[in-house]
């Protein structure tokens, strides 16, 4: 290969000299691509599975209320 790939939305490459892009795991999302981690949903929000692109709001009877560490 002659040039290096972008991670797709919902993955993330950390540091450099990265052979794969690694899956967001369930919690964290990345809302662009070419990301170096993942970011964590507000409380109130959440991304409900692993490779998450953005965070959907709890609904009616539920809650969020911790806002994890970003990856």
């Amino acid at each position: 290969s002659t040039a290096c790939t972008i991670c797709p939305m919902g993955t993330y490459a950390k540091g450099n000299a990265n052979t794969v892009c690694t899956h967001c795991p369930k919690g964290k999302y990345t809302e662009k691509a070419g990301s170096g981690g993942c970011g964590a949903c507000a409380a109130g929000k959440y991304a409900g599975s692993a490779k998450s692109t953005g965070c959907i709001d709890c609904t009616a009877g539920t809650y969020a209320a911790k806002v994890l560490l970003d990856v």
